[in-house]
This record gives C-alpha cells, structure tokens and sequence, in this order.
C-alpha cells in the first residue's frame, strides 16, 4: 500500500499570478469570488492522477475553508493549517487531535494574539506594506499569518529584536511569513497520521512525500521517499 502525503501550493499547482502562459494547464484552485486561483501544469496533472491511485492526503498552510477550493479529489485524511488541523474523510476533525487541540490551543491563543498586535505595530513604525493576520480553523487559533511583498518581509526578520516570538517556528515563503505554535506542524501531523494508519492498513505501507518548500522537509524526512519539484525552494539549496 502507498501512502501519499503532498504539499498542494507550488507542488501541486501554481498560482495564476505566476502562469503567465495557460495553454494545457488546468484549474486547480479558485478563489472565494469564483474566479481562478490556481493552475496545474500537464506535468502537474499527470503527477496527481498518478498519485490517486494512492492513499492521497494534502498537507498544507491552507485553511480547511481554502481547501476545499481546491480541484483534487482527497477521499482519506487532510492536514490543513500548517498541520495544526486533522481531518478525516468526512472532514471532520479527529477526535484524537482534537483532544491535542484542546490541551494545547489554550496556551498559545493569547500568546499569538499579542505576537499580532507587536507585528502590527513594528509593521507600522517601519512603514512596511504587511498585513497581519491570527489565523484561525475548526474554532481553534493556528498561527499567526503575515502577507505582503517579500522585500518588506524581510525587513521584518532582520528587525524583529522587539517582536517576542519565543516558542514559534518561523516560516517564510515569497510573499507568506508564518509564526507557528508547536501544535502547526507538518511532520507532528504526518506522524500522527502515519501511526493512525499503520492500525488502520493490515499490510506493509510505503511513505511518500511531496513538498517544494524549506518547511516541507520535516515533514518530508518522516516519509520513505522525498519528491520535490526542480523549480522549488528546496532544489535551490541544492544546486
């Protein structure tokens, strides 16, 4: 049995911002308007229908809602928001995870809150164009989300000696920064869910992972296989 656990942005897809040539290319994802969001290349898609014959399970920095936007059929688990939300088949929450939720969301709520507004008013007195957000999935806080151009986010990180953000993991992608509790993590989550179905799946299992970005390999070198797409953040650190 294969199990398949895939980033979805810029693995799976691009954004329409990024195609600026569309011939062959399908819709992946829309946006809340309707309008498109996202393409596959033909490459893309033969990826993904060679991984539908798999157990086919996204892991990615998008919201549950976001999710399902997106033009991929997942018929097992989903890993949602930066691995802080587990759902099942029926998108619902797992019980087991929630349990994890509940002990551990309490501690960091308030904390990414005040992380929000320091971000926010370092953001100001610097007059970086950024926009902050608490970002929140299934009634639970996730992460702290800043968006904006990639010069200003960097400015962030070199500056951020007032900002306390102690106990975060810190993820920056082009255009996305990400403050992250322990409980959104990619590979806490695919480890949860490779034990789950190491009971569920009565024969021998084989892990595959798909991701582009320097986050992605966490949770990437929990599974037996790595594949990465040549024009990623991870395959630039390799040249």
């Amino acid at each position: 049995m294969v199990v398949t656990f895939s980033d979805l942005d810029d693995t799976l897809f691009e954004s329409s911002r990024k195609c600026q040539e569309v011939a062959g290319h399908k819709v992946a994802a829309v946006l809340p308007s309707g309008e498109v969001g996202a393409y596959s290349t033909p490459q893309q898609q033969a990826l993904i229908s060679l991984l539908n014959n798999s157990y086919f399970i996204p892991v990615t920095g998008r919201r549950t809602e976001s999710l399902s936007r997106i033009q991929v059929d997942f018929n097992s688990y989903k890993i949602t928001s930066h691995g802080a939300i587990i759902l099942n088949s029926d998108n619902v929450l797992h019980p087991s995870w929630r349990l994890v939720l509940d002990e551990e969301e309490p501690q960091w709520c308030d904390r990414m809150f005040r992380l929000k507004s320091e971000v926010e008013q370092y953001v100001k007195q610097n007059g970086l164009e950024l926009r902050v957000r608490v970002i929140s999935d299934n009634g639970y806080a996730c992460y702290v989300c800043v968006k904006g151009e990639p010069l200003h986010l960097r400015k962030l990180q070199t500056g951020v000696g007032t900002i306390n953000s102690a106990g975060f993991n810190v993820h920056c992608n082009n255009r996305n920064l990400a403050y992250m509790p322990p409980y959104a993590s990619k590979r806490r989550a695919v480890t949860f869910l490779k034990q789950i179905l190491k009971t569920e799946i009565k024969e021998p299992i084989t892990f595959i992972g798909l991701g582009d970005s320097l986050s992605d390999t966490d949770f990437l070198s929990v599974c037996d296989f790595q594949i990465i797409p040549s024009n990623s953040q991870i395959a630039e650190t390799l040249k």
